[in-house]
């Protein structure tokens, strides 16, 4: 499209996405003088302007609206706009629904349920051959439900396994399938890598707001050390996205350098928390922080790549949080 000009005493903007109010109780814009207000769609998002309106939309990159008061309003809208149509935002529903994931990596084969689960109950029967060990994080999903279970194995009775966390679906033993992980990060990376990684459920997509991460060490951590490891390690801990394209976001080698990065990063004595370690957090979500979040859609990962050796330490975990995405 070319230029859109507008010669008129009134003119009307309607865009098609009710986020954004500027004192008004029902989710429009309106700005007039007094004068009869035009009757547009009530989905529409309305601006009354009582002024001249000049909109290139040549390429959706700025849509720029000038009032006599408020002196001047930008709207930015991003080229190409979502899938969907919508317009990026950055306002989520306060209803979508959080979430805080573990980074984790896939061990052994998959395994079937015996019976369909029991709703609240805290065990399972499942195929023999499982693997499963106590401490396995397990990742039940339903394919024909779309329902997932995210829990811990606490016990291994052959093959019947109790869980940590209530299921919280009756997944059909025709159409679900059990994965199970580990979540501890502690592992030998230096010969051949190690990933843990967060990805979102079929048919979803997630927006990453912040990463936190809690490391156990037998002695006291200092700043030129990874956890305890005198020296600090060699490669690094990268953590990257992988969405069609690879986005490497960090490398981390010294305890100093998570603080350089993260600055929320705290350290603790065994003489007061009885246990030595540190543990912090790195906010992508939020004006006072990176400003954007890191969003994952179906196929996507976060990952973050072991490279070194870190047996050494007790434990070294990391959880993702965000929210599901709802245009």
């Amino acid at each position: 499209m070319g230029k859109i000009g507008f010669n008129m005493n009134k003119i009307i903007l309607i865009l098609l996405f009710p986020l954004l109010v500027f004192g008004s109780k029902f989710g429009r814009v309106m700005i007039w003088d007094g004068d009869e207000v035009v009757n547009v769609q009530d989905s529409a998002l309305k601006v009354y302007i009582d002024d001249t309106l000049n909109v290139n939309l040549t390429s959706l990159d700025t849509l720029k609206v000038s009032i006599a008061t408020p002196e001047t309003l930008d709207v930015n809208i991003a080229s190409p706009l979502e899938t969907n149509g919508a317009i990026p935002v950055n306002i989520q529903d306060q209803t979508s629904r959080a979430f805080d994931v573990y980074f984790s990596q896939i061990v052994g084969v998959t395994s079937t349920l015996v019976n369909t689960a029991v709703i609240d109950s805290f065990d399972i029967v499942v195929s023999t051959g499982h693997g499963i060990t106590v401490g396995d994080q397990l990742v039940i999903y339903d394919a024909v439900a779309d329902r997932l279970y995210v829990g811990g194995a606490l016990s291994v009775t052959v093959d019947t396994v109790g869980l940590d966390t209530p299921l919280n679906f009756a997944f059909d033993s025709t159409s679900s399938i059990i994965s199970r992980s580990t979540k501890e990060m502690d592992v030998d990376g230096s010969s051949t890598r190690q990933v843990f990684s967060v990805s979102p459920p079929i048919g979803i997509e997630i927006d990453v707001t912040r990463v936190m991460f809690k490391i156990i060490t037998d002695d006291y951590p200092e700043l030129d050390m990874f956890g305890d490891i005198v020296g600090g390690i060699v490669k690094g801990v990268v953590m990257r996205s992988v969405n069609g394209e690879t986005v490497n976001y960090f490398n981390l080698k010294t305890n100093g350098e998570m603080v350089n990065l993260m600055y929320d990063v705290s350290f603790y004595e065994a003489a007061k928390h009885g246990v030595n370690g540190l543990g912090g957090r790195l906010t992508y979500g939020g004006a006072s922080k990176h400003g954007v979040t890191i969003r994952l859609g179906q196929g996507d990962a976060l990952e973050l790549i072991i490279q070194d050796d870190l047996t050494d330490l007790i434990s070294f975990r990391m959880i993702a949080s965000g929210h599901v995405v709802e245009d």
